[in-house]
């Protein structure tokens, strides 16, 4: 078993989601992204990386810390509203604890072209 202070630095495989979280995890092999629901916990494999979506510059960014990729969760309040600026194309949601593909998306309405 190696020693802490070998030089030797392990990466972490786990990520614990609990119950208001979620991440997304990117197979390096096609290019996927998953979105995992908690309360779960994550196992990543040597071909995928933690990511997090960029709102400013519209785009899926790695984050070399597994534990930077848990979110929170949108949570809207009884009685007030929540607009959404890219919806998903069917009414299917990522379910609770699991892994799920991400959603296809609707196509802008607004005619951004960077959607």
């Amino acid at each position: 078993m190696a020693h802490p202070d070998d030089g030797l630095r392990r990466r972490n495989t786990d990520l614990v989601l609990p119950v208001g979280k979620y991440a997304y995890i990117q197979d390096l092999t096609n290019g996927g992204i998953t979105v995992h629901v908690g309360p779960t916990v994550v196992n990543t494999s040597g071909t995928e990386q933690a990511v997090i979506y960029d709102h400013d510059d519209r785009s899926i960014v790695a984050v070399p810390v597994l534990d930077d990729a848990a979110r929170p969760s949108i949570l809207v309040e009884k009685g007030a509203y929540a607009i959404l600026e890219n919806p998903a194309s069917t009414a299917d949601f990522p379910g609770t604890g699991k892994k799920t593909a991400s959603a296809q998306l609707q196509k802008p309405s607004n005619g951004d072209a960077r959607a």
